[in-house]
């Protein structure tokens, strides 16, 4: 989307092999097993979240008015 911002970044693949429970992903959580019931396909999608930004108003009358 035009104007936003990203506030997660995407795990590489190669970070979430080093990763021991990242295989419990699509292994050991009641999704994945009812999707290895219905013999589906599952799909990682690992993001870190980032930090907001922070916001810096050096205009004192706004700074008196926030709550």
């Amino acid at each position: 989307m035009v104007g936003m911002e990203l506030r997660a970044k995407r795990i590489s693949d190669e970070e979430l092999e080093s990763d021991p429970a990242a295989g419990l992903l699509t292994e050991a959580s009641e999704e994945a097993q009812k999707v290895a019931r219905n013999k589906g396909s599952t799909h990682r999608a690992v993001y870190r979240r980032l930090a907001a930004p922070r916001v810096l108003d050096d205009n004192p009358e706004k700074l008196a008015t926030r709550k």
